[in-house]
């Protein structure tokens, strides 16, 4: 027996009872059981990277967007790095001023050959 499942805006077609079995209950079961984008991993290691070279914490990165006028959280920032978010572009520039570090050098990782194996949906 197969399914078809709308799940995120993407349509997964052909599914067998278990493996539905098995989403519905991981996301029901250990709904902090997210599903990582390979773009906000990429940006999450160069994040963390960067921070790390600074000499900052998470809670110090966020505390600093923040004294700036703008939004960000301790958490928000654990994701970031963890691959479970991926920021605007209006947080990767806040994110560069905060670092103090180009945003060339947060993208670093996004290099021509990287950019055209990712599958982006």
């Amino acid at each position: 027996d197969v399914a078809d499942l709308d799940w995120g805006g993407g349509r997964v077609q052909h599914l067998s009872i278990l493996e539905l079995l098995f989403i519905v209950v991981t996301r029901t079961i250990v709904p902090h059981a997210r599903v990582t984008r390979p773009e906000a991993e990429i940006f999450g290691k160069r994040l963390r990277l960067v921070r790390d070279e600074r000499g900052l914490s998470q809670e110090a990165l966020a505390d600093i967007v923040t004294s700036k006028g703008g939004r960000l959280t301790s958490k928000y920032v654990r994701d970031l790095e963890r691959g479970l978010k991926a920021p605007t572009l209006t947080m990767v520039l806040k994110l560069s001023k905060a670092l103090k570090t180009p945003v060339s050098e947060l993208l670093a990782d996004f290099a021509p050959a990287v950019v055209n194996r990712l599958r982006l949906e």
